[in-house]
């Protein structure tokens, strides 16, 4: 028994994971699921995935958006 347990748990570990879970809130995943659906209304292709609209959005920002977000994560 001990040995087939041992065998999953090796196949388990032995793949890379190359995905990982992020904290949205409710609203900002509602606002990324339209964006998605309203991309993929097209008639052939692959469809566009959460990960490439985010990719995009990051390449994006420049210094003014990281100081308007510092700014406004700023506390008293």
């Amino acid at each position: 028994m001990a040995t087939i347990e041992n065998k999953k748990q090796a196949k388990i570990q032995s793949k890379k994971i190359n995905t990982a879970g992020i904290r949205v809130s409710k609203e900002t995943q509602r606002d990324l699921n339209r964006l998605m659906d309203k991309m993929n209304k097209k008639q052939f292709g692959k469809k566009i995935k959460a990960d490439h609209i985010i990719a995009t959005a990051i390449k994006l920002i420049n210094d003014e958006h990281i100081k308007e977000l510092q700014q406004s994560s700023l506390s008293n």
